[in-house]
């Protein structure tokens, strides 16, 4: 039994202790290390897992024969709280694996982070996650003295240990995943089967993405926030990532970059934001893991930003954006949105099409810019709007965005959409706003206040 005041010590940072004439051991030197090492992962996972900055994936387009994509440098902290860190931008070739294993086994500073059995070189159709994992090697060659005699050995040791990391490809099922309705799972079969065209294919990447947000799974823990499944709380672990780590084909070493959809085509799904996130510090509570913020917000952060990089690869793909539905190419969306329009010299959407049989007010109301943050800010606590659902959108625009179009200081213009749930952001107020971009100005009672 510990008594008060008693000192209870932690090994796993135990370092030298350095006295002059002391003899240091390379075990000694090797201790020091393994001190420094633990306490920077206990650091690494105070801040969280995710991705620091860089480590952005692209589609390399100049690859002549085989998939490739190019990945940036940058760095990520894995959930064991090690720091992998790219230092260099590199093009990764998808279709060619190490063929020496021995060189790849030799191991020095990451044992417990092997990786699973690497399955065989991804060659067809499917989906995978691209994920970071961290390595190391040794480098060079030092010469060994004895600590016998004064000459030098002919022996020799490793000279350098070096951390690094390995890319690899995790193949998945999305059928597969729990957590998702029967009316996702049946688009879902369809579309795994058939992609006819390219409002298909975007919308197989938007179900899909929303597979990796587990979206449908964290939209009913309101309903019952005491739930358990297996003995845990229902929201423990969920979506794609925390279904494939339940599986053991991803650990807590890996760092997923990237969802991948890899047809005979070729490379037809690049999306970092599925996936991607930002350090996210562990659950304040691990009995209500529904109430987790920090992973909540970071979560629908990423789901915004999913959207905006889907809706900037329609607008650089289809030659038609202006004719694009929201129902056709998505099925959810996040809890707030910007909507590029188009315009005498832009192209970019339309209201009245992109939002095509999805309830809302008409015309588009006024919000000052300044709102536009705090809209974005307050979506983080909301879940994505369900297309299915019939559910009206808010949608609104800065009326600084049609002065400045109107004086010809700008030639973009945009609407901000939000889910229903979120408050109403359309209240006039005529000490910051100008009468001829004000709603009051297009209400019944306008006449009366004028005259006022």
């Amino acid at each position: 039994m510990t008594k008060l005041a008693e000192a209870i010590l932690d090994r796993r940072v135990r370092s030298p202790n350095y006295f002059q004439g002391r003899v240091l051991t390379a075990s000694d030197l090797t201790a020091e290390r393994n001190a420094l090492l633990a306490r920077q992962r206990m650091l690494g996972r105070a801040i969280g897992h995710g991705i620091v900055e860089g480590l952005w994936v692209e589609n390399d387009q100049a690859a002549a024969t085989a998939p490739a994509v190019n990945i940036s440098a940058g760095f990520a902290i894995n959930a064991e709280g090690q720091l992998l860190s790219l230092e260099e931008d590199q093009t990764l070739a998808l279709s060619e694996a190490l063929a020496d294993k021995d060189a790849a086994a030799e191991t020095c500073l990451f044992k417990p982070c092997d990786p699973p059995e690497i399955e065989a070189v991804p060659t067809g159709d499917g989906f995978y996650l691209l994920v970071m994992s961290p390595t190391s090697r040794f480098e060079e060659k030092a010469a060994m003295s004895s600590l016998q005699s004064d000459k030098a050995s002919p022996s020799c040791g490793r000279k350098w240990a070096v951390p690094g990391i390995a890319f690899r490809l995790q193949s998945f099922d999305p059928l597969n995943v729990p957590g998702m309705s029967d009316t996702t799972r049946d688009a879902l079969e369809h579309l795994v089967v058939d992609i006819p065209d390219s409002a298909a294919l975007s919308r197989l990447r938007n179900l899909v993405a929303h597979l990796c947000f587990g979206s449908e799974e964290v939209s009913t823990h309101a309903a019952d926030p005491w739930a358990v499944e297996s003995g845990d709380p229902l929201l423990t672990g969920y979506g794609t990532v925390d279904y494939l780590r339940g599986l053991d084909v991803l650990t807590s070493c890996d760092v997923p970059l990237a969802l991948i959809y890899w047809s005979g085509k070729g490379l037809e799904i690049v999306d970092c934001w599925a996936v991607r996130r930002r350090p996210i510090a562990g659950p304040l509570s691990s009995e209500w893991p529904s109430l987790w913020a920090h992973r909540l917000r970071a979560e629908n952060e990423a789901r915004l930003f999913q959207f905006q990089d889907h809706l900037a690869s329609l607008l650089s793909s289809e030659p038609a954006p202006s004719l694009l539905e929201a129902r056709e190419h998505f099925r959810f969306l996040p809890a707030a949105g910007l909507l590029p329009l188009e315009t005498t010299t832009r192209a970019g959407f339309t209201v009245e099409r992109f939002f095509d049989g999805v309830p809302r007010r008409d015309p588009t109301e006024f919000i000052n810019d300044e709102q536009l943050r705090p809209i974005l800010d307050q979506s983080w606590n909301h879940q994505p709007v369900d297309l299915t659902e019939a559910e009206m959108v808010w949608l609104y625009r800065p009326w600084q965005q049609d002065q400045a179009l109107a004086a010809g200081g700008t030639d973009r213009s945009y609407v901000v959409f939000t889910s229903a749930h979120m408050p109403p952001m359309n209240l006039a107020r005529f000490d910051v706003a100008r009468w001829d971009y004000s709603n009051y100005a297009r209400c019944d009672c306008a006449g009366i206040i004028q005259g006022v």
